[in-house]
Formats: C-alpha cells, structure tokens, sequence
C-alpha cells in the first residue's frame, strides 16, 4: 500500500516544506455536464527542482510531498494547495491526476490518468523564478507543442501572477476522452500512484517523459521567442548542449 491509499494523505494541502509557486488547484469533475460527488481525484507533481517524492532513484523513497487525493465534494469539486510543478528533461511542465469513481458499494466502476497543463507563456515566466531557474536551466528542455502527451484542451485556467501565485481551475468530464487521458502513468487500473516509479515519476525509456537526466544542458531559459535563448545567463551550457546536439 503506498503513502497515498492511506487517509493520512486525504489530505488538500500537499505542499508541506516545498518551495515554490503557490497554486491553488480548484477541480471539477461532471458527467453530461452534471456534477459528480463521491469521486476520488489523486494528484501528483515534482517539486521546483523536478524531482518526485516517492521514487527510489531519486533518493526520495519515505518522502511525500506533492502526493495526495481527495473525493469530490457535493458541488463535484475538490480543491489541493500545492505550487506550479518543476522542470526535468523530456517533458513540458505537467500535473498529474487519477481519476476513480464507484458505485454505491464502494466497488471502482471508472478509473483513468490524465495530466494538467499550463499556458506556455506562464511556464515561460515561472522558470524564471529563484525556486525554478537552476532546475530550468540545467534539464528543462520541453515546450508543450513538443511533448508528446500534451493536449490543449488539458490546459487549465489560470488568475493571479508569479508573484501572489494562482488560481488553477479545470473541469473533468467524465469519461475522459482519448486525447485527454493519459496512457504515460502506468497502473490506471491498480489503484493510487505507485511508489518508485510510473505513477508518480518520469516514465522510464528514452523518448520524451524518460526519467533519465543525460548530462548537460539540452536547453537554456528562453525569452519570448521560442528561438532565443538568453546565452548570457548560460553560455556553458549552450556549449554542451552543441557538443551534445551537432
């Protein structure tokens, strides 16, 4: 049984020590556009470094931070006080979620992945925060037009500023449809993320969401323009990132 089947971790503040951007992640789930009570959402995230609580290789085995779930009130929300999530190679910036609702006896009738997302120009200025730059500029090297999980229609909606942080809002319909669920969190029909790995972690393998960082820096910050990169901030890495690439 991992951390977040126990009812320790029903729980709507997730962030405990964690540095970072305040979000305040407000969710709905509906079906037919009616509201849906009684239904368990379980949330997960890296933290401004990238890493994962929970997962062995990073050397966070005992840690929870960033982890926990909830069922939906009777208006259908649920609501968890976490930060923007962090950076690592291979993937744009991403919550993820598992969906699970059941039956009068308590038996699971519905239980799908899916993953959160964020408008590109807010990822842009976020990483540009003290708690984000290092991670960012070390192993962040994903837009959302070129992860291969993204979906549009994933995006929430956000208010507020980097500077008080935000308010994230997003409604689930239920079922989720093939674009929006994700088929990257292994063990969607088990139960809450797994401990050490696919639940939680970047997927292993080497294409985009590998949980390997490679040495070097694929990616510097980039200011505006997808093309330009502030080689000011990181000429070395630039470097490596040409002896890596060409």
């Amino acid at each position: 049984m991992t951390a977040a089947e126990t009812d320790e971790y029903n729980r709507s503040n997730i962030t405990e020590t964690q540095d970072g951007l305040p979000i305040q992640y407000v969710l709905t789930v509906t079906e037919n556009n009616v509201t849906l009570s009684g239904v368990r959402l379980d949330m997960w995230f890296a933290n401004a470094s990238g890493i994962y609580s929970g997962v062995s290789a990073e050397n966070t085995l005992g840690e929870d931070y960033l982890r926990g779930w909830q069922e939906t009130d009777e208006n259908g929300q649920a609501i968890f006080y976490g930060i923007f999530p962090g950076p690592y190679t291979g993937r744009t910036l991403h919550v993820h979620l598992r969906v699970r609702r059941y039956d009068e006896n308590g038996t699971v009738i519905y239980n799908n992945t899916t993953q959160l997302f964020f408008p590109e120009d807010i990822n842009e200025e976020v990483m540009q925060l003290d708690a984000y730059v290092e991670a960012a500029t070390q192993n962040w090297n994903t837009d959302n037009d070129e992860d291969s999980i993204f979906a549009a229609e994933n995006v929430v909606t956000l208010t507020g500023n980097t500077t008080d942080g935000y308010v994230a809002t997003y409604t689930i319909e239920l079922p989720l449809t093939e674009t929006s669920a994700s088929s990257s969190d292994s063990g969607a029909g088990s139960g809450s993320p797994p401990s050490g790995g696919a639940g939680g972690s970047p997927p292993s393998g080497s294409g985009p969401g590998s949980g390997s960082r490679p040495s070097g820096n694929p990616r510097c910050l980039r200011s505006g323009s997808r093309s330009r990169l502030l080689l000011s901030q990181c000429k070395e890495n630039f470097v490596v990132f040409l002896k890596a690439y060409f």
